[in-house]
């Protein structure tokens, strides 16, 4: 362990003054070099906010010249900030009212963020403590998070893909991330993602953690259900997965996949409830997109891909219009338990949905021996006698599955006349409906 790791030990608090004291007289010589130049007409690279910052003592923290809040989190604070001595922006973090473990954490997330070297994750410049104060210096990101970015369904698709990359070279470096939403990625004018904020991190091959069983860490509306029930010997990668297609899944509906009165309402939809499908909130989402993300955000995380590597290749196909690996189960594309029986007085035993089904059985036999460019069925011919008494009970038991079905129906037949119909979807999409 370092010195750096031993908050405790006097011998790494006099190196650390002493590197901090050595690197604040570069600084102010830097600074001082600025002055000099702006006196004699020299040519300056330093940008004029950080010149017209740099007056005020209090801008001044170190090395570093502070010039806008970026924002603010659980743990601590951001600033935009420029790095005197290497003449280049940074991304400042500070802890905010710091105790033991939430310092022993953000040297964690310095720790594990460091070994990761990536295109697509925010590198850590250095970690350091000045005046009581910890914080770690980024690169900054001129851009904005997921949460802001107006992107459309190809580029979301291009970014989830190469942010799942980022994720799986993350777990191959034996480090889960625990925190991936919308919030967490940033967008650069290049419309480069970079993931960020390791701060809730966890190291795959030790069992060192600061997370004990029955403490809730992550952003509740787009966590696993294995992690919103508190255990942190149970997660694996594809914790990362679900979050991963929880966050594509907001991106693309506009709004998370769970939502709730309280933090503990959306813990409990998490663990117990499907997510709406996406396609009923956005239509333009591709059926193939939809099974993609729903098959990501499984329950049962032995229905996940089984890698963030393979979601990737999985969204890497959609783009490329290749078939899909797999499909999430028929119950979990129509968001829907499955459907009771009742039976009626006479002891016949009636599906409630039979009416629907008959039509979703016609259409898929209709399916099988015509083409998309074959004009629609006809409808059904109207009942011209009353139904009796029993029957008129049951049929108004079996109308809402009834409805449900017929809806399925009419967007079967739209889809179908749509260019590059995909049968084998709509078949099973009324298979669901039955």
């Amino acid at each position: 362990m370092s010195a750096m790791d031993r908050p405790g030990d006097p011998r790494s608090s006099r190196r650390r003054r002493a590197a901090e004291a050595e690197a604040e007289t570069i600084a102010e010589r830097k600074i001082g070099d600025t002055r000099a130049h702006e006196r004699a007409g020299a040519p300056d690279e330093t940008p004029d906010d950080v010149r017209q910052a740099a007056r005020d003592p209090a801008n001044r923290f170190g090395k570093f010249v502070l010039l806008e809040a970026l924002g603010r989190g659980g743990m601590g604070f951001v600033h935009r900030a420029w790095d005197t001595i290497l003449h280049r922006p940074v991304a400042l973090k500070f802890i905010r009212e710091a105790n033991v473990e939430d310092t022993q954490r953000f040297q964690r997330e310095a720790q594990l963020a460091a070994r990761l070297n990536h295109p697509h994750i925010v590198p850590i410049h250095e970690i350091g403590e000045r005046d009581g104060r910890q914080y770690l210096a980024m690169e900054f990101v001129d851009g904005v998070t997921l949460e802001d970015a107006a992107l459309s369904i190809p580029d979301a698709v291009r970014v989830f893909a190469q942010v799942a990359r980022a994720i799986d070279f993350a777990h191959r470096q034996g480090i889960l991330h625990r925190d991936l939403k919308p919030g967490n990625v940033m967008i650069d004018g290049e419309g480069r993602p970079y993931v960020m904020d390791f701060g809730l991190a966890r190291s795959l091959r030790s069992q060192s953690n600061l997370t004990l069983p029955g403490q809730l860490v992550g952003t509740p509306a787009y966590m696993s259900p294995e992690q919103a029930t508190c255990d942190p010997a149970t997660l694996d990668a594809r914790a990362d997965v679900y979050s991963l297609g929880a966050s594509l899944y907001g991106v693309l509906t506009g709004r998370p996949p769970h939502e709730g009165a309280s933090p503990l309402d959306v813990i409990r939809r998490v663990v117990d409830e499907e997510p709406v499908p996406p396609r009923r909130i956005e239509r333009s989402i591709p059926i193939d997109l939809e099974a993609i993300v729903l098959r990501a955000m499984a329950r049962d995380r032995s229905e996940r891909h089984a890698s963030a590597a393979e979601l990737a290749e999985d969204l890497e196909g959609f783009l490329q219009g290749r078939p899909i690996t797999r499909r999430p189960p028929a119950g979990r594309r129509s968001g829907r338990r499955p459907r009771r029986r009742v039976r009626s007085g006479r002891g016949g035993a009636i599906a409630a949905g039979s009416a629907g089904a008959l039509g979703a059985v016609l259409l898929v036999a209709w399916l099988a021996g015509r083409g998309p460019d074959a004009p629609p069925p006809p409808g059904p011919s109207p009942r011209t006698e009353p139904p009796r008494q029993d029957e008129a009970a049951l049929l108004a038991r079996a109308k809402p599955s009834f409805d449900q079905a017929t809806r399925a129906l009419e967007e079967a037949v739209r889809d179908l006349y749509r260019p590059g119909a995909d049968l084998e979807a709509m078949r099973e999409r009324l298979a669901d409906a039955v």
